[in-house]
């Protein structure tokens, strides 16, 4: 039955943000706001790719083939994120 089984996870990424040491701010502050977000939320996204990155934080069900889109992070960042954020940057 599709979907019902389980699927092995996605290879992990060329860097993670577990990467960056802690009270480094990745994302240089002009960055974030035009995000539409603040400092103070970009830094809690971290704090939770962090834990999600370390373990502390996991995913309560197992991926499946059903819950599991067949785009990895980094094709839709290229692919949509992107040019999106170039064109709002643009604008």
């Amino acid at each position: 039955m599709p979907g019902a089984g389980p699927v092995p996870p996605p290879p992990p990424p060329a860097a993670n943000f577990g990467d960056v040491p802690p009270g480094v701010h990745p994302l240089p502050p002009p960055i974030a706001p035009s995000l539409g977000m603040s400092d103070n939320m970009a830094g809690l996204v971290l704090e939770m790719s962090a834990a999600l990155n370390s373990g502390h934080m996991r995913a309560l069900e197992p991926r499946t083939l059903r819950s599991t889109t067949p785009t990895p992070f980094e094709t839709f960042v290229a692919q949509s994120f992107v040019p999106a954020y170039q064109q709002q940057v643009a604008a």
